[in-house]
């Protein structure tokens, strides 16, 4: 009697050459992770070793599981685990019962697509405790071989004492198991087969223990799991990730695939069981989890889209749910199935939700720039995905894979189908229980298109195409929201694209002048020029001594005085900048034009003004030293004639211009008027003419009532336009003329509007931000408190050994010292937690000293810093809260080391003093630019490399609620820079009293 054998390639066929490439391959093993409830699964792939590991911590295989499930092919080991009767164990966590994804038993041979041969690392958790850890080593190569029997393979399996990565010696006896088996069967395969398999278990000749030890956390946070690494790897891994650090337009293909494979679009509510992560460790030390929580859609994402449509099929094919417009008004919907589907549909009851982003940016409801970032995702990976039991089903939502031929009907007709794939955020969620008529493929690309299928994508495109009919037309059969919605916002849009662009010019020359200001005042051309008028009048005046006629010296002294008059007014133009009134300046506009303000100030001071008074009080001097006659009344009327001359000509010159805008505007008013009652008198004509032509004696009576309806509504959409733009150009007018009654215009109110609204936005992105740290600082601080206890407890426990023995005396010594130093590093998160310390207290400037120096000491003897504190410093004391005094000036010496850390060969100090105004921060670092004097207090300012700017922002903030504030004292980059902490005298307490 004859039996059915199995050739060793009949492995390769079921598993290689069924899967379509690396990314399914990995989802592949992603879904076996699942299946073991491993809540977290990560891959690392780390260039340097050509070294790709798959890690989970699920609960693992003991010896028998490996050598009877995971080598056997076909396996009954998952058949029946969806039986809802059955009972299953689901780990010591007891954790929620889950959907088994895989039955066939084949899904582990998907690993010989991502590379020739793998390590199997793996330790069981089993109702009666934990297994010894056993490791396998599978060459896939030996699969391919034509002719070799499969059960002549070996595979090489070994039991561990420890929980603890396998070491060379361990893996070296499982290669040498390898070779030996290799030579036993080399009679099946070709020379040139076996060197090559020779090879590749030669390349696995590696020790996993110090990768384990980069990676930290072995087991992922458990004891148990299964980890399988893969070495070398297959050439079309290292493509795939090439083309995903390329960039540019469009996801690669292994984000496209494993992005999403958890459901995490609609937050904790629906979270998914399992954490995918996928690190790749690049030969540049840097290090990038390709498929993090930020890479695919968020649920604050899904929430900022324009529309949004959730809801349900049942057994028969009927959809309810909900259709919200631009997030302004909301639809009960109820769609019947198509007429081709009757009674219970086979694909099963599903619920659907997606939301929908707007094509064009004056469409939209998002902010621009957010939008923009929004529409870039959906380029590379936006579509509408699958999940079954919350674990993707692919390749559904991939870009290139529009399964519901929406962007064929789109094509066909854009006005009709509105929709577009690649600017869908959403999900169809199904259930192996509801839904088990829809069968994967063997390749686990997609569903077997059977009936199931093809009903489910028939229900799917019908309630895309009558979403489109019934909401997003111009004349929509359920509601017209949409075009409405749309037709506002995109007047809105075309308004402020008018505003921008008439401005534009106007914020260009403002900014330039701003630039032009500062890089004159950095080189110092306003001295030079003051210096150069000074001199040439000096030298001029004491040219009048050589007059002997004092008629013609007074004469020549008044051109002199009227040049100096000159000269001085355009000196002062020189440092002009008006305040702009057509357009609402930004904060950065806000803090340049402060900056400006502040070093005109100090020129004109310091420069202009003493120059001047030397050069009036000279012309004094010769005015009654007798050098000079001068007739009074002259002196008294040249200049005045002079100045109201030049005053009548600048007010003329704008009264042309006033005049001329005039005249267009009422040009324009007038036209306007005539011509949109011109065009509301042929359209009312028209619709008269309609109405005349209409034979009544053929219509039906609701065909007159809805003819006449329609006429109705015609004649009044025409009058509301026109009375609209009426009412529009008279508010407009009637607001100049208030303005002009109320000494205010128009540009001086817009203005003031733009820059609130442009600060409020600020403001509303610094509060989000700041709301999530200190949700994860307070997070932090809680565990953090927690682990200092039992360490404290610990090295309390020990003491007494240490006491005893020298060499544990002197350990642990080191580990005391070591563990409060990082304590008090730590120690910083505690002034961001406020309610950690809600009591004022003196806290004394030696204190202060003493924080700095244990927070700093090590970075201070690294970069040869000297901290010099003053005795009136320490005697000084402010009553305050800790947590509000002391993270300031942790931020400021912070920035201060680094900059003094980047100077070299000069001394470097930071110094603590005291001023009449308070504390004062002081180091020899570079100066400030004074453009920066105020803007480095801002929220996300900073000149560092990698900065946050966050700690001044948040310093000046927590003082100014105590009553305190933090300033730069004097701004200039050859100034080194010192900062003062401004206490109220009621709060601070110096040497020899208050």
């Amino acid at each position: 009697m004859a039996r059915i054998k199995v050739r060793a390639r009949a492995v390769d066929m079921l598993g290689r050459q069924q899967i379509a490439g690396i990314p399914t391959a990995i989802h592949e093993l992603f879904k076996n992770a699942h299946d073991a409830y491993a809540n977290r699964v990560r891959v690392d792939y780390i260039h340097a070793y050509d070294l790709f590991m798959l890690r989970d911590n699920g609960l693992g295989m003991t010896r028998a599981d490996l050598e009877s499930k995971w080598l056997t092919l076909g396996t009954e080991s998952k058949v029946g685990q969806n039986d809802p009767n059955a009972s299953i164990w689901t780990g010591p966590d007891g954790l929620p019962r889950r959907a088994s994804l895989g039955e066939k038993g084949i899904g582990r041979l998907a690993i010989a697509v991502i590379g020739p041969q793998v390590l199997v690392f793996s330790r069981a958790a089993r109702p009666e405790g934990l297994h010894r850890p056993v490791c396998a080593l599978v060459n896939w190569s030996l699969f391919e071989q034509p002719g070799l029997d499969l059960d002549r393979i070996d595979v090489p399996v070994v039991e561990l004492d420890e929980f603890a990565p396998p070491t060379p010696m361990h893996i070296q006896s499982l290669i040498d198991a390898s070779l030996a088996n290799l030579q036993a069967i080399d009679d099946a395969i070709e020379p040139h087969e076996q060197l090559r398999i020779k090879r590749e278990l030669e390349q696995f000749q590696f020790d996993p223990g110090p990768v384990y030890a980069a990676l930290g956390d072995p087991m992922l946070g458990k004891e148990y799991g299964t980890h399988f690494l893969i070495k070398p790897t297959s050439v079309e891994l290292g493509l795939d990730l090439a083309l995903t650090q390329l960039g540019g337009k469009g996801a690669s293909a292994l984000q496209r695939y494993l992005l999403g494979f958890g459901n995490t679009m609609h937050g904790e509510d629906m979270s998914p069981p399992i954490v995918a992560e996928f690190v790749e460790h690049r030969k540049d030390g840097s290090s990038e989890d390709l498929i993090g929580p930020l890479a695919f859609f968020t649920p604050d994402e899904f929430a900022s889209a324009d529309h949004h449509i959730r809801g349900s099929f049942d057994d028969y094919g009927t959809f309810r749910g909900t259709v919200r417009i631009y997030d302004q008004v909301e639809h009960d919907y109820t769609l019947a199935p198509p007429d081709d589907v009757s009674g219970r549909v086979d694909c099963g009851p599903f619920d659907i939700s997606f939301a929908y982003v707007q094509g064009q940016a004056k469409d939209t409801r998002m902010p621009l720039d957010e939008w923009k970032m929004l529409g870039d995702k959906l380029d590379n990976i936006g579509g509408l995905y699958v999940y079954r039991d919350g674990i993707r089903i692919l390749p559904y939502g991939n870009s290139d894979v529009d399964w519901l031929n929406i962007e064929r009907r789109r094509t066909l007709s854009a006005q009709d189908w509105f929709f577009s794939y690649r600017r869908l955020i959403g999900d169809v969620r199904l259930t192996h229980r509801h839904n088990a008529n829809l069968v994967e493929k063997a390749g686990r690309e997609g569903f077997r298109q059977n009936r199931a299928y093809r009903q489910m994508v028939s229900l799917l495109e019908r309630l895309f195409e009558r979403l489109a009919f019934d909401f997003f037309r111009e004349r929509a059969r359920v509601s017209t929201d949409f075009d409405a919605i749309r037709k506002n916002k995109q007047r809105d849009y075309e308004i402020l694209q008018k505003r921008a662009k008439s401005v534009k010019a106007a914020k260009d020359t403002f900014n330039d002048a701003l630039s032009r200001f500062f890089e004159s005042t950095r080189s110092g051309e306003f001295e030079l020029a003051c210096e150069e008028v000074r001199s040439i009048f000096v030298a001029r005046l004491d040219g009048l001594a050589t007059l002997a006629n004092p008629i013609a010296a007074g004469d020549r002294l008044l051109t002199i005085e009227a040049e100096f008059n000159v000269a001085n007014k355009a000196l002062r133009d020189r440092l002009s900048i008006p305040r702009p009134r057509q357009f609402g300046m930004n904060k950065r506009q806000q803090q340049d034009f402060q900056a400006y303000l502040r070093e005109r100030e100090r020129l004109l001071t310091g420069h202009y003004h003493p120059m001047v008074a030397e050069i009036t009080d000279r012309i004094h001097g010769l005015l009654t030293d007798g050098t000079t006659e001068v007739d009074p009344r002259r002196r008294l009327d040249e200049p005045v004639r002079r100045e109201s001359e030049f005053a009548l000509s600048s007010a003329g010159d704008a009264r042309k211009k006033v005049s001329t805008t005039l005249d267009k505007l009422d040009s324009e008013i007038r036209a306007t008027i005539n011509r949109t009652w011109t065009d509301l008198s042929n359209q009312v004509e028209t619709v008269k003419s309609d109405l005349a032509k209409t034979e009544v004696a053929t219509l039906t009576p609701q065909e007159i009532e809805y003819r006449r309806d329609r006429l109705i509504d015609q004649v009044r959409g025409l009058a509301e336009r026109s009375t609209q733009l009426m009412d529009a150009l008279g508010e407009q007018l009637r607001s100049v003329m208030e303005g002009m009654a109320n000494q205010h215009d128009l540009l001086d109110v817009t203005a003031a509007l733009e820059s609130e609204n442009d600060e409020l936005k600020e403001r509303v992105d610094q509060y989000a931000d700041l709301a999530q740290i200190g949700l994860a600082l307070g997070l932090v601080q809680h565990e953090f408190s927690g682990q200092v206890r039992n360490i404290n407890r610990g090295l309390d426990a020990l003491k007494p050994w240490a006491s005893r023995n020298r060499g544990l005396d002197d350990l642990y010594s080191s580990l005391r010292v070591s563990f409060e130093h990082l304590e008090s590093y730590l120690q910083l998160f505690v002034p961001l937690n406020r309610r950690l310390q809600r009591r004022r207290v003196p806290v004394s400037g030696t204190e202060i000293e003493e924080f700095l120096r244990t927070v700093f000491g090590p970075r201070f003897e690294r970069h040869g810093i000297e901290l010099v504190v003053s005795g009136e410093f320490r005697v000084t004391t402010v009553t305050t809260f800790p947590s509000t005094l002391l993270p300031v000036f942790a931020n400021v010496v912070d920035n201060a080391i680094y900059w003094l850390g980047e100077m070299r060969d000069q001394p470097k100090t930071i110094a603590l003093g005291v001023s009449s105004a308070g504390m004062t921060i002081s180091n020899s670092g570079p100066g400030i630019d004074p453009r920066n004097a105020e803007a480095m207090f801002e929220f996300g300012a900073s000149n560092k490399p990698g900065g946050r700017g966050m700690g001044l922002y948040l310093s000046r903030d927590a003082l100014r609620k105590e009553r305190m504030d933090i300033i730069l004292e004097r701004a200039a980059e050859d100034v080194s820079p010192t900062f003062v902490v401004t206490v109220p005298d009621d709060m601070i307490l110096r040497a020899g009293g208050l």
